[in-house]
């Protein structure tokens, strides 16, 4: 750097501290506590789409099974 560093003993000891580590990395997908939480809340959000639409499409699946059956009696 071309000049000594001035940290004290406290300043060192945050700086070098793991949870000061996790909580300043509060980018997207960061291990941030903050950020941690906003990426459940997405992830819970797509969980309850995907759970819906899943759903969705086995009931169409069995009322088209169910159909396909009525119209094979048909025959």
């Amino acid at each position: 750097l071309g000049a000594p560093l001035r940290y004290s003993e406290a300043e060192l000891a945050t700086i070098l501290d793991p949870r000061h580590f996790v909580d300043v990395r509060r980018t997207w997908g960061g291990p941030a506590p903050d950020e941690t939480a906003r990426a459940i809340q997405a992830s819970e959000a797509a969980l309850e789409t995907d759970a819906a639409w899943l759903a969705a499409a086995r009931e169409r699946l069995v009322r088209a099974d169910a159909l396909r059956r009525k119209r094979s009696l048909m025959l």
